[in-house]
């Protein structure tokens, strides 16, 4: 299962098991697992991600877990919108393995990273502080969420920037009650992710 390591390689697998000759589920919306599953992949996937995956008549939901409380309720909305025959999936480096209900919201409660009160959490332990700055343009909503964090102990920068990036969404999204805020920056420790993709990109 190595390729499950990288977004390319997950996709390929949730591919297959979506144009399965046998698999008669995503009649509708496919667009859902093809272009939105895919980028939140491409943006958010690493070695040591985890997401329930649910496959509908009409329409996936892609749902990242471990890295927010906020990720727990989103869960929970998607599997209040499934079906009798939904297909509900563990997806992580290790394959993708079909689970119930039951299971998918106990994974789901399993957090890596919590905010409390500015807080922010590391497997229960406090490390760190997280805030969010608002502001709307034209009826839309931003938000620049600044972290401040104590050294974490991850496999990679790349890992680590994705799961601060997971943790600055959820937080947005959290503190603004929108699912519709985008995010202006992330700043941890006084240092733009943001900045350091036009960096890469230079």
């Amino acid at each position: 299962m190595s390729q499950m390591t990288t977004a390319a390689g997950v996709f390929e697998a949730m591919k297959q098991i979506i144009e399965a000759k046998n698999f008669d589920l995503l009649q509708h919306y496919q667009q859902d697992f093809y272009e939105y599953d895919k980028k939140a992949l491409e943006h958010s996937w690493h070695p040591n991600a985890q997401a329930i995956w649910i496959v509908r008549k009409n329409g996936t939901h892609l749902n990242f877990i471990g890295y927010h409380q906020k990720s727990v309720d989103m869960v929970e909305a998607s599997l209040g919108a499934t079906e009798a025959d939904s297909y509900i999936a563990h997806v992580s480096s290790r394959g993708i393995k079909k689970i119930t209900k039951s299971e998918a919201l106990s994974l789901a409660k399993k957090l890596e990273f919590e905010t409390r009160n500015g807080t922010l959490l590391y497997r229960g332990e406090p490390v760190g502080s997280v805030a969010c700055e608002l502001r709307r343009e034209l009826g839309n909503l931003f938000a620049t969420v600044k972290i401040c964090k104590k050294s974490l102990q991850f496999n990679s920068k790349s890992e680590e920037k994705a799961a601060l990036l997971t943790v600055a969404g959820h937080e947005a999204v959290a503190f603004s009650q929108s699912l519709f805020v985008g995010l202006d920056d992330v700043i941890v420790n006084e240092s733009s992710l943001f900045a350091q993709n036009v960096t890469a990109k230079a």
